[in-house]
């Protein structure tokens, strides 16, 4: 994990994570609320509620050093359950990896559970703060789980399949979905959108495509995007931890200000994953 290093204890002789600095920020919230009842809520009123839970905040353009590229909040609800909430910058990691990275942490705390390989007092006690009563008992700040901090999505994502074509230039492929994308959801053209790929080694290419560019969408052959849902490619219904498997699973990808945001994922062997996401400002 990042994170800063810092020495602890009285001899200075141990060191510590400091996840709450630039790295990684973990959050430990409680709901005055149980879970069954949160679950309770759906439409908008579910996605604000669910907003809260993995907090987030943009990186501070005059500060950009002290903001952290990734979160992760532990909420405890009043009857035992919670849950666990991971946001982070797209630059830093696209939501399959992100998936990916929840699921070997889970596995590795079972294997290591199984194993007796428990560190005895971790720098990071979230099960302890999980199975405790009290310990969400004190708390640094309340406010409302549908407050302004939680508006809800204001975009709404389709997920798609396809096979990648063996070039590493997805602009026609991310137009072809975002058409798909717009036509599914009953919206009007998008001006301008960003496609953002991760091809193995070469790192993230990010390219800005306007609707009056030459992209061509390779919709009606061989490499036409399908759609498919996150629930079938993250797989995160099936993490468990702490012998526990998730009631409720959610996602969502917040592109910036009004353009509309393709990721471009790998998939395995010659498949890609594509998440198009558009404002819902343009729906007719």
């Amino acid at each position: 994990m990042a994170g800063r290093l810092r020495r602890r204890g009285d001899d200075g002789r141990l060191w510590e994570v400091r996840l709450m600095d630039t790295g990684v920020r973990l959050v430990q919230t409680s709901v005055e609320a149980t879970m069954a009842a949160f679950l309770r809520a759906s439409g908008a009123d579910r996605e604000r509620k669910e907003a809260a839970l993995a907090l987030w905040t943009d990186v501070d353009v005059q500060e950009p050093y002290i903001c952290a590229p990734f979160f992760m909040q532990l909420t405890r609800f009043q009857d035992g359950g919670y849950a666990v909430g991971a946001s982070c910058s797209l630059l830093l990691a696209d939501p399959l990896s992100l998936a990916g990275f929840l699921k070997s942490w889970a596995r590795k705390h079972a294997e290591l559970q199984a194993q007796g390989k428990i560190v005895a007092n971790p720098v990071i006690q979230y099960t302890r703060y999980l199975q405790s009563a009290g310990g969400a008992a004190r708390r640094v700040k309340s406010v409302p789980v549908d407050t302004d901090i939680a508006t809800g999505t204001t975009t709404t994502t389709v997920l798609f399949r396809a096979a990648g074509g063996g070039t590493s230039d997805h602009r026609a492929l991310a137009a072809a979905c975002v058409a798909m994308a717009i036509e599914r959801l009953g919206a009007k053209a998008l001006p301008r959108f960003t496609v953002m790929a991760r091809d193995g080694s070469e790192g993230l290419n990010v390219k800005t495509c306007t609707a009056d560019g030459d992209e061509k969408p390779c919709n009606g052959h061989e490499h036409a995007p399908r759609v498919s849902h996150w629930r079938d490619e993250a797989g995160l219904e099936d993490l468990t931890l702490e012998g526990n498997k998730p009631v409720h699973v959610s996602y969502c990808v917040s592109p910036c200000a009004d353009e509309g945001l393709v990721v471009v994922m790998p998939a395995g062997g010659a498949e890609l994953l594509i998440s198009a996401t558009v404002p819902n400002y343009i729906y007719m």
